[in-house]
């Protein structure tokens, strides 16, 4: 019969299996998304040396300082998701995590507990160490998030504990806990006033400014016209994604091959993006899309 310890482990196993399902069947079962995994694994090409080399230095990546408490991933220009200035946590996250490693024994006593927030930490940098894109990439390895956060509480549980151990007659906690709770609250006001005020300045187009005005264009001028012919991505994720938000109840068929014979004919509307526009006989401008600085962001035009 399975230990007590045993049947937690094997409860939380079948729960991240149940919520991973989705992606997991996505990732196996989904042609396209199978041929990227293969494009951008790091073993694509088989267990070779080089590859060796790189899955650990990938792996090592994930714990460096900058990465996690300053400066985010090192070309955030390319991939918008991290912010320049700031790591994957707040600074002080980091230095605590570490602190709730010595505590660990102390406030959690079972060792099933303890060796699975072990396990949990030196797994968690394995989605970045095996792709051989850029790293660190905080959205492969998201699941670091929860353990150093597990960790931060876990020391600053040990530190208010020491203290009230050495100094009980202090009331400590009634001044630390203060501290702590204000700490937090500076930090996601600051982190969410760059986000929401100057980031939106700092990559307009990476945040998708424009797309909001580009797709009421559109869906103006959907009852005029037979189609929808694009050139322009929005973002980095699927076009039909944004369709589906911005469009949804206008039944205007999308066709993503401007070049498609389809796309010359009347009842077309042409959406191209201004860095490399498109000009056609017969299609006139019905709009320039600006994004949140005036800047050009895209050209609508149509032939009727």
């Amino acid at each position: 019969m399975c230990s007590s310890d045993l049947w937690n482990v094997c409860g939380a196993a079948g729960i991240w299996l149940l919520l991973s399902a989705p992606a997991l069947w996505m990732w196996f079962g989904d042609p396209t998304t199978t041929l990227r995994t293969h494009r951008i694994s790091t073993f694509g090409n088989g267990v070779t040396l080089d590859a060796l080399r790189l899955f650990f230095t990938n792996y090592a990546k994930q714990f460096d300082w900058s990465y996690l408490a300053t400066t985010g991933d090192p070309i955030p220009g390319a991939t918008w998701r991290y912010l320049a200035g700031f790591g994957a946590f707040y600074w002080w996250v980091v230095p605590l995590a570490a602190l709730g490693l010595c505590f660990l024994p102390r406030i959690v006593p079972a060792l099933w507990a303890r060796r699975f927030i072990w396990l949990w930490l030196l797994v968690y940098p394995i989605g970045g160490a095996l792709t051989n894109e850029a790293v660190p990439n905080a959205p492969r390895t998201l699941a670091g998030a929860p353990v150093f956060c597990i960790l931060a509480a876990v020391a600053i549980a040990g530190i208010l504990d020491a203290l009230a151990r050495a100094l009980p007659r202090a009331n400590l906690r009634g001044v630390l806990e203060p501290v702590f709770v204000a700490g937090t609250l500076a930090s996601t006001v600051l982190f969410a006033r760059y986000y929401f005020v100057d980031f939106v300045h700092v990559y307009p187009n990476a945040w998708n400014s424009g797309t909001r005005a580009l797709f009421a264009v559109i869906r103006a001028e959907a009852p005029h016209y037979a189609r929808a012919c694009y050139s322009l991505y929005p973002s980095f994720y699927a076009l039909h994604t944004y369709a589906r938000y911005y469009l949804n109840g206008v039944t205007l068929p999308m066709e993503e091959n401007p070049n498609d014979p389809i796309c010359y004919a009347p009842g077309t509307l042409l959406v191209t993006d201004t860095t490399v526009p498109i000009v056609r006989p017969g299609f006139h401008r019905i709009a320039l899309v600006r994004d949140v600085d005036g800047l050009p962001f895209a050209i609508v035009a149509g032939r009727t």
